[in-house]
């Protein structure tokens, strides 16, 4: 009798608690993930309001919770009453757990994350590029990467065919991207489709951008892995801002894994082919600096190559219309197939594997130290 009393008054006071943070103003989309990093993670929240908006958020016991609230939020030009709040969850403990809760009075809106991951744990995360043009099979690709369970997504660009707001609602937030945002985090290399937009910028936000300037080149730490995103539509040729950053963050890290994330690629054969441009960034900063995986899209195929060092990957079959590739002495392995990829990681080894949207494997490789 006494349990039964105990488990009614904790429904009560979740009751309550869900009452006190609803909102005056209304959510207008499934609240997503970003900006994970060290000890705390953005919840992105679209609203009708400048309003702040309040997160509950829990590791284990759901009557011991932690709140956040708005830290800013961008607001959408192209509509009239659209803001996208950055809600951020800090204090959180590594490779931990955690629930969160919003409501708006109508719907209430839950997610579960794991925090960033210690060093010497293993975790997967997955890779997609160029989703834009095609939301079936975007959605597709959505729905089997949550299949995996990976702790984060890396994304290699193209999310949405242009910058308009309708598009990044058709063609990128589909219900099956949404399932799998809400409770994994998303990190992007800025592609030419969607741009340095307002639109962009408002549903976009990097992890630790005060450092770089910029929620568009950006680096940040998992596990035991220094992820640097770049962006391809600037500048990245010798003496850049961006170069500058690139060799000063690379520099001074020593994480065991180094990858680098493009949209435009270094090396790639059929398509857009190299950027040469960026030969320079690859020989002189990643080369130099220990840099295991270039990740990239651009190209509508897969495509694995080795130059040097580094393992240069295109990853670019996430929707748009697929190109055919070509070889070239560096072609480890091609495919003109729909596709995304999902990597082991541990302190030893990446083990990528990479699937078509029917489940079968198209290449397979491990990467050891």
């Amino acid at each position: 009798m006494r349990k039964k009393s105990i488990l009614l008054q904790s429904v009560i006071i979740l009751l309550l608690i869900f009452q006190v943070l609803s909102l005056n103003a209304k959510i207008l989309m499934q609240p997503y993930l970003q900006a994970v990093s060290g000890n705390s993670i953005i919840v992105m929240v679209e609203t009708d309001s400048k309003d702040d908006v309040l997160i509950n958020y829990h590791k284990n016991n759901p009557a011991i919770t932690m709140t956040g609230k708005t830290s800013f939020y961008v607001k959408v030009k192209e509509k009239k009453n659209v803001f996208v709040h950055r809600v951020l969850l800090n204090n959180l403990e590594p490779g931990c757990s955690y629930t969160y809760n919003l409501s708006d009075g109508d719907r209430l809106y839950s997610g579960t994350f794991t925090s960033s991951a210690k060093p010497g744990s293993s975790f997967k995360f997955a890779v997609m590029g160029d989703c834009r043009s095609n939301p079936d099979i975007h959605s597709i690709i959505s729905k089997e990467i949550t299949k995996h369970s990976p702790l984060i997504s890396v994304y290699t660009g193209d999310l949405c065919f242009d910058s308009r707001y309708n598009t990044w609602k058709k063609e990128f937030f589909t219900e099956s991207e949404l399932n799998l945002d809400k409770n994994v985090p998303f990190v992007n290399s800025l592609g030419n489709h969607e741009g340095s937009s307002h639109t962009s910028d408002a549903f976009l936000q990097g992890p630790n951008s005060d450092i770089s300037g910029s929620d568009y080149f950006y680096s940040f730490e998992y596990g035991d892995i220094h992820f640097l995103i770049l962006n391809t539509e600037e500048s990245l040729k010798k003496g850049s801002k961006q170069y500058k950053f690139a060799e000063k963050d690379l520099q001074s890290s020593n994480k065991i894994w180094k990858i680098a994330v493009l949209h435009e690629p270094v090396y790639c054969a059929g398509g857009q082919g190299d950027n040469k441009s960026l030969y320079d960034l690859s020989d002189k900063i990643f080369e130099k600096n220990d840099v295991s995986v270039v990740l990239a899209g651009h190209s509508h195929f897969y495509q694995r190559n080795l130059v040097g060092k580094i393992c240069h990957l295109v990853v670019g079959g996430g929707g748009a219309p697929l190109y055919s590739p070509e070889t070239k002495d560096y072609v480890k392995k091609s495919a003109k197939e729909y596709h995304y990829a999902i990597v082991e990681a541990s302190p030893k080894e990446l083990k990528f594997k990479v699937y078509d949207i029917y489940g079968k494997i198209l290449d397979e490789f491990d990467i050891t130290k």
